[in-house]
């Protein structure tokens, strides 16, 4: 199994349904289960193919990446999405203060962390945080 493989997979079907809004509460609110998304499930079944893990491990890993996408694509939403430029760089700075008061030392540790390496877009936060979950969940034998 190659997870980078799958992590691509998801953030191709992030693109998909980035461009189709709707579909995103459709997913949520009732997960389709017709020929398209058997054909989507047993793709990503063969990219697990050479994997270990039972079956219902593999299933739940799916489950769960479906379930990060869907939770990532709600967030973003126009008009107030917590992945929002103008949010995230708001919480960013409010995080800043309560950092550079001393009262909060780990946060302040953190925060130099991620100025002097920082992380990416949050695409890209996705993509290792999908890797990382992948990994957790059908670790290499």
């Amino acid at each position: 199994m190659n997870s980078a493989d799958v992590v691509a997979e998801h953030l191709h079907r992030l693109g998909y349904l980035r461009s189709r809004p709707w579909l995103v509460d459709v997913l949520v609110e009732r997960p389709p289960a017709g020929p398209a998304a058997i054909r989507l499930l047993e793709h990503t079944l063969e990219q697990l193919r050479g994997h270990p893990a039972p079956g219902w491990a593999k299933l739940e890993a799916v489950g769960v990446l479906t379930g990060m996408l869907a939770t990532y694509l709600r967030s973003e939403r126009q008009a107030g999405g917590v992945l929002d430029p103008e949010f995230t760089r708001g919480r960013f700075e409010m995080f800043a203060r309560a950092a550079g008061d001393g009262t909060h030392p780990r946060l302040a540790e953190v925060l130099a962390d991620v100025a002097a390496t920082g992380t990416g877009s949050a695409d890209d936060q996705l993509a290792r945080v999908l890797g990382l979950v992948l990994d957790g969940l059908l670790p290499q034998a």
